[in-house]
């Protein structure tokens, strides 16, 4: 028994780890290469005002570059870790096999929908409940696209998605799901996805939809879906504030998700992935 808790104990110290590494490379790049960039830029160094504005307008290249660190970084970690392992032993199977089939990918593809119109509607009740957290992620958002629209939006709809999927659901999951089994595994690191993201309405409606993403990755054995429905919530998100700018209409949300999600779970129920199966002590990657 104290073995087992002791092992929970450590796991947990090892997630909070990847999310401080995670959190560290980006306030490395940000702040310490963005400020020494902006300092250089700047006529007078010591002025404050003139370095965070000089800053702001590196933010969306900045992200770009800690973007494609932490594609390196939990990449490697990942497939050294964890893929060349089970290839080694001979249980790997290829997500890419698993998902790239009409009906894995229209499930999910509507569940990425689904899951994005539940936790608009979730966002909404947050912003009510927090005034002034909708206002605060706006600012951060148009820092993140401020300047340099393209560069923005190939980080936050491309990048981003492919890093927090192979840091939170590859790394991070592979490595609490001996000790805690699917349901703690979810939990754990969709609390620190939601962490990770450092303000009150991302993080909080963050929670349900990293635990949504774990649990997918959790019953393919791979981040392949989950990179792809990742992909799809801020990409929509992104094209909706285009178009549609303004809040959203909650109603319509409610609707699109019911829809939505009842056709993923009509989808998913045959899907081999999900048909209850005996637990292996090792899940491939």
């Amino acid at each position: 028994m104290e073995t087992k808790k002791s092992n929970k104990g450590l796991t947990v110290l090892a997630v909070i780890g990847i999310l401080l590494l995670y959190m560290l490379i980006q306030i490395l790049v940000g702040s310490v290469v963005g400020g020494i960039i902006a300092a250089f830029s700047v006529d007078d160094p010591t002025d404050v005002n003139a370095l965070t504005q000089a800053i702001m307008k590196l933010t969306p290249v900045l992200q770009l570059v800690a973007g494609v660190i932490l594609l390196i970084v939990f990449g490697l970690w990942y497939n050294l870790g964890f893929v060349k392992k089970d290839k080694a032993e001979g249980v790997y199977e290829s997500g890419f096999k698993k998902t790239f089939n009409v009906k894995t990918i229209v499930f999910v593809v509507t569940l990425a929908l689904g899951i994005y119109f539940f936790t608009t509607v979730f966002a909404e009740f947050i912003a009510w409940a927090i005034p002034g957290s909708a206002e605060l992620l706006n600012t951060l958002m148009e820092m993140s696209t401020e300047g340099n629209e393209v560069v923005g939006f190939i980080y936050i709809a491309l990048l981003g998605p492919i890093a927090e999927e192979l840091a939170f659901r590859g790394v991070a999951l592979r490595s609490s799901k001996k000790a805690f089994g699917i349901v703690g595994s979810v939990i754990l690191t969709a609390v620190m996805f939601g962490i990770m993201h450092m303000n009150p309405l991302q993080s909080l409606y963050a929670i349900p939809l990293g635990a949504a993403y774990a649990f997918v990755a959790y019953k393919f054995k791979s981040i392949v879906p989950t990179c792809i429905m990742h992909i799809i919530n801020n990409s929509t998100a992104m094209i909706l504030s285009y178009v549609i700018p303004g809040d959203s209409n909650i109603v319509v949300c409610i609707v699109l998700a019911v829809v939505f999600l009842a056709a993923a779970i009509f989808l998913g129920k045959d899907l081999p992935v999900f048909k209850k199966t005996e637990e292996k002590a090792e899940i491939p990657a």
